[in-house]
């Protein structure tokens, strides 16, 4: 299928967006790139192209050095690198069991197309507490030959939590146009 005008015109915004960042030399967390990509994932899952251009572009958000100290809500997104941060799973939150083997957690696997073809593996867990509370974590399946600080490749992970009955509401409120009351306008006798 092909991608919604909508979409397909975010993601150019998106991508000149980046050319202006890489450009000007911003930092993360200190350009408008990566607000961007953070208010969106506040209200939504990102897009597989979204994906990509932030685990090949990880000046945009930056690196983690470490797995969370708390639980992170509802929007959060960090980028790891797998071999440098270990246990970037380990975020204070309570997720569903496998059956067969309670100490593991169940992650459900997929594979994400881009123009047609799979370039992205991700694995989705669901809160234990909390219904609309999940957790999608994704890797490129091509990998990028960058050497991380331990001297071996990078193997760069997204971490996107999202409470879908927050994100809801934060979209619906941010579509909801208020309309004057006619009785604003009504003219004194």
């Amino acid at each position: 299928g092909s991608m919604r005008s909508t979409e397909k015109k975010e993601s150019q915004k998106f991508d000149s967006l980046i050319v202006e960042s890489m450009s000007a030399k911003m930092y993360p967390d200190d350009n408008v790139v990566a607000r961007r990509y953070r208010d969106a994932a506040r209200n939504r899952w990102l897009t597989v192209d979204e994906i990509v251009t932030l685990i090949q572009n990880q000046h945009i958000l930056g690196l983690q050095s470490a797995h969370p100290s708390s639980a992170p809500p509802s929007g959060s997104l960090f980028l790891y690198d797998r071999h440098a941060v270990r246990k970037y799973k380990v975020d204070g939150h309570s997720w569903i069991r496998k059956r067969s083997n309670p100490s593991k957690v169940r992650e459900d696997h997929v594979k994400l197309r881009l123009k047609g073809e799979h370039c992205v593996g991700g694995t989705y867990v669901h809160s234990a507490d909390v219904v609309t509370m999940h957790r999608r974590t994704y890797r490129l399946t091509k990998k990028i030959n960058q050497v991380g600080s331990h001297g071996r490749p990078q193997e760069i992970v997204l971490v996107h939590y999202l409470d879908t009955d927050e994100a809801r509401e934060l979209s619906a409120d941010a579509l909801r146009v208020r309309s004057p009351c006619k009785r604003d306008y009504a003219l004194a006798d």
